[in-house]
């Protein structure tokens, strides 16, 4: 049996699989606030955007409205945003590992990390904003086609090639670490696992998106090249480009024990207050019925005396 290209249903139910990880994601940092770190917060603001990016893609519109440009310029301007995003989380881990910048500094980077992020999205819709180029649609999905389409893609091989290179000099830096491990003594060394073990952890990010912004990058380089892209790739560009999110929840919630001590926490306040409304509710009920069984007898009191006092 000969499998046929992705169909747009395949597609619809991986971008809400990757959609549902994103809204994860962004309850449980909001839950927390106050409890959050840089990495978490930068792990936030991509989810954030890459959410607004699945939403604009899956909004219906027709070819030819000013909706259909809308939304194809807010892809552009989405799908910038998200990049920048890993790259930055990859710096971060590199300037904290190989240039040991304190918390401060780190902090004051990811507050102007905003204002570049917008910059430099902004300068990738002005062009098509100015030309209103036309536009492409697939299922009901418009997109801009041509040089615009290539420039994001080119951008998404930037973004790629950054992050793989920080990616494998902070994997040298953290593997030089563990082997200095050995000479430490053992309480400093059991702190100094933790750390390693959330670097890795950190550093599983960047590496997720080099993989899944791969194969679209890839499909999108090969189409303007050649007009038959094998299957596979295809298949590739769409399984892998929409399974983001539910990548980043699992980073982000079901390996970081400390979100998961977290959200039992939560639960178990919960339990607890449901605990003492049920005590509260049960004494009310106790006192409510001794008051209703006094009220009983002491009718029953007045009826036999009265009843004696008759006789």
């Amino acid at each position: 049996m000969s499998i046929g290209p992705p169909t747009p249903t395949l597609t619809n139910i991986f971008l809400y699989i990757s959609l549902i990880g994103y809204v994860i994601i962004i309850i449980t940092f909001l839950l927390f606030y106050k409890k959050q770190n840089l990495r978490r917060k930068q792990l936030f603001s991509l989810s954030v955007y890459d959410l607004l990016n699945v939403i604009i893609m899956l909004i219906p519109t027709k070819e030819g409205t000013k909706l259909c440009h809308g939304q194809a310029l807010l892809t552009i301007l989405f799908s910038v945003m998200a990049p920048f995003w890993a790259m930055m989380i990859a710096i971060t881990i590199y300037l904290a590992l190989i240039k040991d910048k304190q918390n401060m500094f780190l902090e004051r980077l990811f507050k102007w990390s905003h204002l570049i992020n917008w910059i430099v999205s902004i300068l990738f819709v002005i062009p098509p904003a100015i030309a209103s180029p036309k536009v492409k649609q697939y299922m009901d999905y418009c997109y801009y086609d041509g040089w615009y389409m290539l420039s994001l893609y080119i951008w998404y091989w930037i973004a790629i090639l950054i992050c793989l290179v920080l990616v494998v000099i902070s994997l040298l830096q953290i593997t030089k670490s563990i082997r200095q491990l050995k000479q430490l003594n053992p309480d400093f060394k059991t702190k100094t696992k933790k750390q390693i073990y959330q670097n890795f952890r950190m550093l599983a990010i960047p590496c997720v998106f080099i993989w899944c912004y791969l194969w679209p990058s890839l499909h999108r380089i090969l189409q303007f090249f050649q007009d038959k892209i094998p299957l596979w790739i295809r298949y590739m560009h769409v399984v892998n480009f929409t399974l983001d999110g539910i990548a980043y929840c699992l980073i982000f919630i079901v390996f970081d024990k400390s979100v998961r001590v977290q959200y039992k926490n939560l639960f178990r306040r919960r339990s607890s207050k449901n605990q003492k409304l049920n005590v509260n509710l049960i004494k009310k009920k106790d006192a409510e019925n001794s008051s209703s069984s006094y009220m009983d007898t002491s009718e029953t009191t007045d009826d036999t005396s009265g009843g004696f006092m008759e006789d």
